[in-house]
């Protein structure tokens, strides 16, 4: 769905997640945003307003925080954990706008301009376009609401100055040898973000113990991002023939880390969270590590991340290089 995925990493809906050389089109069948103007949120949606009276005791469901389940944070009061639970929220919607805003349009806006190593055809730059829309709406929609949720609660977001996926993105940027590099770094880590799936965000829908406002935001980002994922491995269809050898091994490397870039929790804001809500930090780590076990966090990425792969084992079918031979052993994505 997106890079929002790895905020439901060992939660209790993961295991639900599932999921020529002309002018490229990017699109598998059908064009998936043919009919946005009647579907995007930003076409049709309303400003969706939190309501005191539909507030209940959080804003974030717990069952998409496993960290609820530790003895140490279940012997909270429940102030603590309600004030928690609204934090994950906070923190969700921060991590939204950053991603959209910061990294994904950065890079839609080249395809828009058709700044790709391929020709596009109009309806793929119009398609861009409208992603372009969409992601800054989507931003906007949890800006919004982050600050309704603060000023109608009276409470400060406790937020990252960076999230997790964005301090990987600056380091990897960072180590790039050359301006091609840091080209396919951004490039491949949107294609990452928008192609992983999950269904958490479209189940919180039908949860009626969360205000209406909170599950009607998070429902019309899934519905558009399912119209953004294909988009976006139609991409890389395209885009992989084009790629000298030594670009695509590159991408090959790069792709598991960017995978687990979005899948792992950011653990450095969830240890703040965490001793913010009354753990000590000692606590705080012993949580987080025992949350989220190294095997819960790489079977969570092969599922999420199940459709980019086999897109890769197809376009790479016929290559026995040490590359691909790697990235089917790094970052727990083997097939």
């Amino acid at each position: 769905m997106c890079g929002v995925t790895g905020f439901f990493a060992g939660c209790e809906l993961a295991e639900l997640c599932q999921g020529g050389r002309g002018a490229c089109s990017l699109i598998d069948g059908p064009d998936a945003l043919f009919d946005w103007h009647r579907r995007a949120a930003v076409r049709n949606a309303p400003r969706y307003m939190l309501n005191e009276d539909d507030i209940g005791d959080h804003l974030f469901p717990q069952k998409l925080a496993p960290v609820l389940k530790h003895p140490r944070v279940r012997q909270l009061d429940g102030e603590h954990i309600c004030g928690l639970l609204n934090n994950h929220l906070f923190r969700y919607l921060d991590f939204t706008a950053k991603l959209e805003m910061a990294v994904v349009n950065d890079v839609v806006k080249d395809i828009a301009f058709g700044h790709m190593p391929m020709p596009l055809d109009d309806l793929a730059i119009l398609a861009a376009h409208k992603i372009y829309v969409d992601e800054a709406f989507h931003a906007l929609m949890s800006v919004d609401l982050l600050q309704q949720a603060q000023q109608l609660l009276q409470v400060e977001a406790i937020l990252p100055k960076a999230p997790r996926f964005l301090r990987e993105l600056r380091g990897h940027l960072s180590a790039a040898k050359s301006e091609e590099e840091r080209r396919l770094i951004r490039l491949f880590f949107v294609i990452v973000s928008e192609t992983l799936i999950t269904n958490s965000l479209t189940d919180i829908r039908q949860d009626r113990n969360l205000p209406v406002a909170v599950r009607k935001t998070l429902a019309q980002h899934a519905k558009d991002e399912a119209a953004h994922q294909k988009f976006f491995l139609g991409l890389l269809r395209g885009l992989w023939p084009v790629l000298r050898p030594s670009d695509q091994a590159f991408c090959l490397l790069l792709i598991p880390r960017f995978v687990h870039a979005f899948v792992a929790p950011d653990y450095q804001a969830m240890a703040s969270e965490l001793h913010a809500f009354g753990l000590s930090l000692d606590d705080a780590q012993i949580v987080i590590r025992e949350t989220y076990e190294a095997k819960v966090i790489d079977q969570f990425a092969q599922t999420c991340s199940s459709d980019l792969v086999l897109l890769i084992e197809e376009l790479t079918s016929t290559q026995t290089n040490e590359a691909w031979r790697l990235f089917r052993q790094t970052g727990g994505l083997a097939a």
